[in-house]
């Protein structure tokens, strides 16, 4: 639902920023910042971990695998007016852009690091250390666990951390 919802916006920016002859590219990449993204990104805390686990197993190119991405190049491209076939890694440097995953990223750990900062009655801390204990049990008893995709989008990106500990 989120890249449905994101992709309707995008359109939607794109036909507006059309009718305005908007071609501004670093005003552009603020609008999908603010009108995109939120879309994108809508709970991202809770699910970002399973999906970022599938993208980073398939492959080490961040930019180029997963819907989000794919619709965050086309999107720059069109802004650029370059062709598909033009390398991302050019595309986010031109516009000093990360991969939507990188924010991601920054935005589950985040959501870790106020978490295990919490007291230690509270009931949503109880929950993530209930995960993590959850996440040591043997590999396949643990894959739909948060905590275990959690560690393991980590190791993907080569982030070390003591388990329950801040990043």
């Amino acid at each position: 639902r989120n890249m449905q919802r994101a992709q309707a916006v995008g359109c939607a920016l794109a036909k507006r920023c059309a009718e305005l002859a908007l071609h501004n590219v670093m005003v552009r990449c603020n609008l999908f910042n603010t009108l995109v993204m939120p879309s994108i990104s809508y709970g991202c805390e809770v699910w970002a971990v399973y999906h970022l686990r599938g993208i980073l197993t398939a492959s080490k190119q961040w930019g180029s695998k997963g819907g989000a991405e794919v619709m965050h190049r086309e999107y720059l491209n069109r802004c650029l007016g370059v062709k598909s076939s033009t390398p991302v890694a050019c595309t986010m440097s031109a516009t000093g852009r990360e991969p939507i995953a990188h924010a991601w990223i920054k935005r589950v750990l985040g959501w870790w690091n106020r978490i295990v900062g919490r007291m230690p009655d509270d009931v949503v801390l109880v929950a993530l250390r209930d995960s993590v204990e959850h996440s040591e049990v043997p590999r396949r008893e643990a894959l739909g666990c948060w905590a275990a995709a959690f560690y393991a989008t980590l190791q993907s990106v080569n982030i070390g951390m003591h388990k329950g500990s801040r990043v």
